[in-house]
C-alpha cells in the first residue's frame, strides 16, 4: 500500500515556481502553464483517465506544498477557482488540533497515492459528481478564509452588506487602475468582495 508521502510527485518543482509568482490561478491556468513548460507528459492512453491522473498529480503537489509553505510561514490557498500564495495571517498561527488532511476530506483523498490508479467507471463517476456539485453550488469561503478577508478588510466580526458595500467602494477608490491602482491588486479585491457577498 502507498502512504501520502511515499511516491515524490514529479510536479512539485514546476508548480512550485509558478505559485510563487504570486498570481492568483484557476486549476486549468495552472495546467496550461504546466503544459507550456513541458511538465505534464501523457499519463494515460483513455483520455478520461488521462485528465484525472493530470488532475491527480496538480492537486497532490498542491496539497503537499501547502503544508510546507504552512512551516515557512506561507499560506497556500487551493480550490478550483483560486490558487495563490500569501504570507501567513496572525490568525493562521493558531496552532492546529487536527492535521490539516483528516480535516479536509478533499485533502486527504489527493495525499493518498491509491487513488491515483483507478478504474474508468470510478473517474466517470467522480467527474460526473465533480459537475453536478460545481453547476449547482456557489463557490462559498471557509470560515478560516471569512475571517482572514475580514481581518485584510478592516471589517467587524458581525458586518452588514451596507457595511461591506461601504468598505468595498473605499477600496475600489484607492486601488483602481485608472487612478493609478495596480489592475491585479483590484481584480482580487473585486474577486474577494463577491465572495463576502456570498457569506451575508
Amino acid at each position: 500500500m502507498f502512504t501520502e508521502r511515499t511516491m515524490t510527485n514529479p510536479l512539485l518543482d514546476a508548480i512550485f515556481e509558478i505559485i510563487t509568482t504570486g498570481e492568483h490561478l484557476k486549476i486549468h491556468d495552472l495546467a496550461a502553464q504546466l503544459k507550456a513548460k513541458k511538465a505534464l507528459p501523457i499519463l494515460d492512453p483513455d483520455p478520461h483517465k488521462e485528465l484525472f491522473k493530470k488532475n491527480f498529480l496538480i492537486m497532490n503537489a498542491l496539497y503537499q506544498l501547502q503544508d510546507e509553505l504552512h512551516t515557512c510561514g506561507y499560506t497556500l490557498h487551493v480550490s478550483n477557482l483560486d490558487i495563490h500564495i500569501q504570507p501567513t495571517q496572525p490568525i493562521d498561527l493558531i496552532p492546529d488540533i487536527q492535521p490539516a488532511a483528516t480535516r479536509d476530506p478533499l485533502k486527504a483523498y489527493y495525499l493518498d497515492w491509491n487513488n491515483y490508479e483507478t478504474t474508468k467507471e470510478e473517474v466517470e463517476s467522480l467527474l460526473s459528481d465533480f459537475w453536478q456539485k460545481y453547476l449547482h453550488t456557489p463557490a462559498r469561503l471557509t470560515d478560516k478564509d471569512r475571517a482572514n478577508l475580514q481581518i485584510k478588510w478592516q471589517l467587524p466580526t458581525q458586518y452588514t452588506a451596507a457595511q461591506l458595500q461601504r468598505r468595498w467602494r473605499q477600496l475600489a477608490i484607492a486601488n483602481h487602475p485608472d487612478k493609478g491602482g495596480c489592475t491585479a491588486v483590484f481584480q482580487q479585491l473585486k474577486q474577494e468582495y463577491e465572495q463576502l457577498k456570498g457569506t451575508l
